[in-house]
């Protein structure tokens, strides 16, 4: 029962967005877990999309997820600042869940025609950003704390633009086979993060999915 609830939290495509793509390779640490991603078709032309680890496992793990989903598609329609949307999250949280129990989000806002991703991090792993021009990683580290244990918190967001040849990867697993070589993001176990970036310097995304 659990990991069929945990199953139902995904998406079953990202929206769409002709400038960047997505693949997810998703592979949880249980099969009952709190581990999840989304995403949300927002207006004015932009996307949300959300990785979300909910603190422990089981039953009550994924009903935790189910009930961050249903919060998460309902608010983010209603605000294009992750700061504003976290927060609103937290709060609304906070009056529901028991008190050990906590979840940890990263969640950005990408323009889809300009490419510039708003971001905000509560308390989630930090992204990794591998600039291939430079062959550079950074790291996506603005935000505040976990969700769903204190009121009234604040929440700080971070802006990047994406571009050609840019490869995110986040603290979720991804894979889809690749249509396009233009923007991608992946999401995967961070202590293999910087190893596939770097991976994906000298491969073009068809190859590199075909051989992670």
């Amino acid at each position: 029962m659990a990991s069929q609830l945990q199953n139902s939290l995904l998406p079953h495509e990202f929206p769409r967005c002709d400038r960047v793509d997505f693949y997810v390779v998703y592979q949880p640490v249980s099969k009952a877990g709190g581990d999840f991603y989304d995403a949300v078709e927002l207006p004015d032309g932009y996307l949300g999309f959300a990785q979300v680890d909910v603190s422990g496992h089981g039953v009550s793990a994924a009903m935790i997820g189910a009930m961050f989903k249903m919060a998460f598609q309902s608010f983010a329609r209603s605000t294009l600042s992750p700061a504003r949307l976290m927060a609103e999250l937290n709060d609304s949280l906070v009056r529901i869940l028991p008190d050990a129990d906590f979840l940890t989000v990263f969640y950005g806002v990408l323009h889809k025609t300009g490419l510039e991703l708003v971001f905000t991090n509560a308390g989630h792993p930090r992204p990794l950003v591998y600039r291939r021009q430079n062959k550079g990683l950074e790291e996506l580290d603005v935000g505040g704390p976990l969700l769903g244990a204190f009121p009234g918190m604040y929440y700080e967001e971070g802006t990047i633009v994406l571009n050609q040849g840019t490869e995110s990867s986040y603290s979720l697993t991804a894979s889809q086979k690749p249509q396009k070589a233009q923007t991608a993001m992946h999401f995967m176990e961070r202590k293999d993060s910087g190893k596939f970036l770097f991976k994906a310097a000298r491969l073009n995304l068809r190859e590199l999915f075909s051989t992670s």
